[in-house]
């Protein structure tokens, strides 16, 4: 097929209908966008997303925001962010990722070396969040924007992100 695009944002599809779409995404070899935020997916609704883009190898952009994925859905979908290194623009805002759900994905930033943008804004991440996400950050020397906005990070969360400005030499953009 074609597609290169589905939003399905704001739909309320929830883990059941992120499993339904799931089962239909290996098919989709040329899709480059997907746009699943705010449809009240769970961890459930990020593992079977997850299992549906492992093959998503042309994608470069993903919107998760506005869902309620939390660790265990932040961990299940850096599992297979790994394998998507076309990757440009991932947005994780407002999933109450918390620290946990920031250590789970900046562990697969490493591997998105062509990420542009990054939006984990309104995540309830703490300075350990930041920390975790900051080690991540280190590597993308191709991003242009991050969003951390609306979270906790404090005086040592801030100094976290700080210290990795220097290596992002493209970085046009901080919220």
């Amino acid at each position: 097929t074609n597609l290169q695009s589905i939003n399905f944002s704001g739909n309320f599809l929830r883990d059941e209908g992120s499993t339904a779409l799931s089962s239909c995404l290996a098919a989709l070899t040329n899709l480059k966008s997907i746009d699943v935020g705010n449809n009240e997916l769970g961890p459930a609704g990020a593992t079977a997303l997850s299992s549906g883009l492992a093959a998503l190898t042309n994608l470069l952009s993903i919107d998760v925001g506005g869902n309620y994925l939390g660790f265990a859905g932040a961990a299940a979908l850096a599992s297979v962010l790994t394998a998507l290194t076309n990757l440009q623009s991932i947005n994780f805002s407002g999933n109450f990722l918390r620290d946990e759900g920031s250590t789970a994905l900046s562990s697969c930033l490493a591997a998105l070396t062509n990420l542009k943008s990054i939006d984990v804004g309104n995540n309830e991440l703490g300075p350990a969040g930041a920390t975790a996400l900051s080690s991540g950050l280190a590597a993308l020397t191709n991003l242009l924007s991050i969003d951390v906005g609306g979270n906790y990070l404090g005086f040592a969360g801030a100094a976290a992100l700080a210290s990795v400005l220097t290596a992002l030499t493209n970085l046009q953009s901080i919220n």
